[in-house]
C-alpha cells in the first residue's frame, strides 16, 4: 500500500517474474506484464580459488547476501545451519562460501561474522568485486544454496546455474520462474506469519519458512 501513490504515474508495470506480478496485480490499476531477466554472465577466467583465499581441495557450496536487502528475508543464518548439519565440524571435506555485499561502514550489528568466523568450514568474504569477477566465484564454488524466505527473482542461483552448477532452493517465490524439480534441489518450505516487522516486511504478512533439515 505504501506504493499505490505511484500508480498514477505509470502506463504500464514490468516484473522480473509471475510471483511478483501477481502481488503486484492485486491493486495494480495498470496492466503488469512479467518480463523475466535475461541470464548471460561472462567471468574473468584467469582466476583461481587461491585468488579468493579458497581452499582448492574441498567441495565449496556458495550463499550470497546483500545486508541491505534484509537479512532476515535472504536468510543467511538457515543455509550456515543446513551446511553444519550436513557436515560434522570435523569434516573438511565440504566448506560454505559466505559472499556479503556490505556497505564500507556496516559494523555487523548481529554479530554474524564474528560468529561464522570462528567454523574452520565456512569462509566469508566482504570485498567488493566487479562483476565478472564475482561471476568468476560463482563458477569456481561447486553449488549454491539459497534459504531465502521470499525473492523477486533470485539473480544468484540463476546465475549460477548458468555456469552449470547446481543450486539447492526455497521451493517458493520468484526463483520458481525457472526452476524445476529436474534442474534444481527443491527445498520444502512452510508458509508462516511474521510476528514482528524486518524492514518493508510487515508484521502480520506471510513468507516462507524452509525446511533446513530438508536442506541439509
Amino acid at each position: 500500500k505504501t506504493w499505490e501513490a505511484a500508480y498514477g504515474m505509470l502506463d504500464e508495470i514490468w516484473a522480473c517474474s509471475e510471483f511478483t506480478a501477481q502481488a503486484i496485480r492485486k491493486t495494480s490499476p495498470v496492466p503488469v506484464y512479467t518480463v523475466p531477466h535475461v541470464i548471460e554472465a561472462s567471468a574473468d577466467e584467469t582466476l583461481t580459488r587461491a585468488d579468493f583465499g579458497l581452499p582448492e581441495d574441498q567441495f565449496l557450496f556458495l550463499m550470497m547476501y546483500d545486508v541491505t536487502s534484509v537479512a532476515a528475508r535472504k536468510n543467511p543464518q538457515g543455509a550456515v545451519e543446513a551446511f553444519l548439519r550436513a557436515f560434522d565440524k570435523e569434516d573438511q571435506t565440504a566448506g560454505l562460501v559466505i559472499k556479503v555485499n556490505a556497505p564500507r561502514d556496516w559494523e555487523d550489528e548481529e554479530g554474524l561474522l564474528r560468529q561464522w568466523a570462528r567454523l574452520p568450514q565456512l569462509y566469508p568474504l566482504l570485498d567488493s568485486y566487479p562483476k565478472p569477477v564475482l561471476n568468476r566465484l560463482l563458477a569456481l564454488c561447486d553449488a549454491t544454496v539459497s534459504l531465502h524466505r521470499s525473492e523477486g527473482f533470485g539473480l544468484v542461483p540463476a546465475e549460477a546455474m548458468y555456469f552449470g552448477r547446481p543450486a539447492v532452493l526455497t521451493n517458493w517465490s520468484g526463483n520458481t520462474t525457472y526452476m524445476t524439480p529436474d534442474n534444481c534441489c527443491p527445498v520444502p518450505y512452510s508458509i508462516v506469519e511474521l510476528t514482528e516487522d524486518h524492514g518493508p516486511y510487515k508484521k502480520g504478512c506471510h513468507w516462507a519458512e524452509p525446511d533446513v533439515d530438508a536442506a541439509a
